[in-house]
């Protein structure tokens, strides 16, 4: 006759069974936040392409202004109907690197004059594609 303890020695561990649906269940919580990862370096992207883009934009806007009222007319230069065509044809692009990639920012210059006060208002429109979706910035200065 077998003795009640020599049964249970033998069963000591987990089953093949158990092992793989811990396995499945791990898989499914690292894919969870794989998924959260990449999401995370999305919207990082997204806003570090928007700073560069803010840079530019403040770059631009004080160079306007050291221009002076004169100047604003034939320094700017679109070649372009708008920034979408700007940035799509490279006629008036900044290029800037960022995590070891090269991205290029559309500029495009909107002038308005009121010789009655004798100021221009200038806008200046930032544009860029990130993954195939075209974003934009718009900043505005007078110039005297």
């Amino acid at each position: 006759m077998e003795h009640p303890v020599s049964r249970y020695l033998f069963k000591v561990g987990f089953s093949i069974i158990e092992i793989l649906v811990a396995i499945v269940i791990f898989s499914l919580i690292l894919l969870g936040l794989l998924s959260a990862v990449l999401t995370v370096y999305e919207i990082e992207m997204r806003n570090s392409l928007r700073d560069m883009a803010n840079l530019i934009l403040v770059e631009q806007l004080e160079e306007i202004r050291t221009l002076g009222y004169s100047g604003v007319n034939s320094a700017l230069n679109n070649g372009t109907s708008n920034c979408k065509d700007a940035l799509l044809s490279g006629k008036n692009i900044v290029e800037r690197e960022l995590k070891n990639t090269l991205y290029r920012f559309g500029k495009f210059y909107s002038i308005s004059n009121n010789t009655v006060i004798g100021v221009k208002k200038v806008t200046v429109e930032i544009c860029w594609f990130y993954k195939g979706r075209l974003y934009s910035l718009n900043g505005t200065t007078i110039v005297r």
